[in-house]
C-alpha cells in the first residue's frame, strides 16, 4: 500500500531529483516539462483534465470564483454541466500563470454550497499560485461578491515525475503541493485506472465512486505551508509500471481542507492519459534531468 511521503520544501519550477525505494532499487525522477526544449510534438490541450468541487464557507452568497494556476499555456472542454453556475470562464495567462475567472450575470454559489469547475490543458496544474505581485496579495483560489474578495478556498497543486525503465515502460509519481501560507490536509487521495478517457462532464468525484477500482493511500497527510517560490510537497508513488503502448489512462482524486476549518475544503479528480506520461518520460532529457533505465523488476541497468 502507497503512503504519503512528505518531502519539504522546494522550488516547484527546479528540476528535481528524488530518490524513491519503487520496485526495490532507488529510481531518479524527471519532473513535466511543458513543451520540450529538445524536440518533440507538444503535449495537446487534452493531455490533463480536471474535475474540482469547491465549497463556499464564506459568511456571503459568491457571485465570482477566481482561480489561479501554473504550468498550463492553454485550456479547452471546460465543464459546463449544471453544476457549474458560471459557465465558461475569462482566461488571463502570463507566462506559464494564468487566472480563470468564473462570473456571469445573474449567477452565484450560495454559503455552503459548492461549485464544481472543471477544465482540460496541456499540462498538469503543478500550481496553485498567490498573486504575490498584487497589493492585495489575493489568495490561489478566492471568492468574491460585487467585486469584493469574500475569502479564500484551499488550494492543492501538483505535478508528475516519471521514469522511464530499460523496456520503455514508466513509472509515475504524484506530487501534491502547497503555495499557500496556511497548513492543507490531504484528507484522502487515491488513484485508479480507467480502460478509456473518461469525458469531462463524467469526471466526477460523486459519479466514479464506486466506478473504478481505487487505491487509497495509507493515513492522511497534511502539506505544511509553504510559497510560491518553496511549496511543500507530499509525495505520492503509483505502485504500478506501465508499457509504453499502455492505452489506459491514469485518474486520481484528492480531498484537501483546512485542518484548523474543515467546511474550507475542496475536492478533485484529475485524469492524464499513460501515453502522455510516457511521452514527458522520453522528452526528461530536454528538463536539464535525466532518467535511469531500469528493467522489469525496477533494477537500473
Amino acid at each position: 500500500m502507497n503512503v504519503f511521503r512528505q518531502i519539504g520544501v522546494k522550488h516547484t519550477l527546479a528540476v528535481a531529483m528524488v530518490m524513491s525505494g519503487i520496485g526495490g532499487a532507488a529510481t531518479t525522477y524527471v519532473q513535466q516539462a511543458q513543451v520540450p526544449p529538445g524536440g518533440g510534438n507538444p503535449p495537446p490541450c487534452s493531455a490533463y483534465c480536471y474535475n474540482v468541487d469547491i465549497y463556499n464557507n464564506t459568511n456571503f452568497d459568491a457571485n465570482d470564483l477566481h482561480v489561479t494556476v501554473q504550468g498550463p499555456t492553454s485550456f479547452c472542454s471546460y465543464y459546463t454541466g449544471s453544476l457549474n453556475p458560471f459557465g465558461v470562464p475569462t482566461v488571463t495567462t502570463n507566462g506559464t500563470t494564468s487566472t480563470l475567472n468564473f462570473a456571469a450575470p445573474g449567477k452565484s454559489v450560495t454559503r455552503g454550497n459548492y461549485a464544481h469547475i472543471g477544465f482540460c490543458s496541456d499540462s498538469a496544474a503543478i500550481g496553485v499560485v498567490s498573486h504575490s505581485n498584487n497589493p492585495d496579495h489575493l489568495p490561489a483560489f478566492y471568492w468574491t461578491r460585487n467585486t469584493r474578495p469574500v475569502g479564500d478556498v484551499i488550494a492543492v497543486g501538483h505535478k508528475w515525475k516519471v521514469e522511464l525503465a530499460a523496456d520503455g515502460g514508466i513509472r509515475p509519481v504524484i506530487d501534491l503541493s502547497n503555495h499557500t501560507g496556511t497548513p492543507i490536509r490531504v484528507r484522502q487521495l487515491d488513484w485508479a485506472i480507467s480502460d478509456k478517457a473518461i469525458a469531462l462532464n463524467e469526471l466526477m468525484w460523486d459519479g466514479l465512486a464506486d466506478q473504478l477500482p481505487w487505491q487509497q493511500v495509507g493515513g492522511e497527510g497534511e502539506l505544511a505551508s509553504g510559497t510560491n517560490e518553496a511549496p511543500s510537497v507530499l509525495e505520492f508513488p503509483v505502485d504500478a509500471q506501465f508499457s509504453s503502448d499502455d492505452p489506459r489512462h491514469i485518474v486520481f482524486r484528492f480531498w484537501a481542507e483546512d485542518p484548523k476549518d474543515p467546511s474550507n475544503l475542496n475536492r478533485g479528480v484529475a485524469q492524464v492519459s499513460v501515453s502522455e506520461l510516457v511521452r514527458l518520460a522520453k522528452n526528461g532529457s530536454g528538463t536539464g534531468g535525466t532518467t535511469t533505465p531500469t528493467d522489469s523488476n525496477g533494477a537500473q541497468k
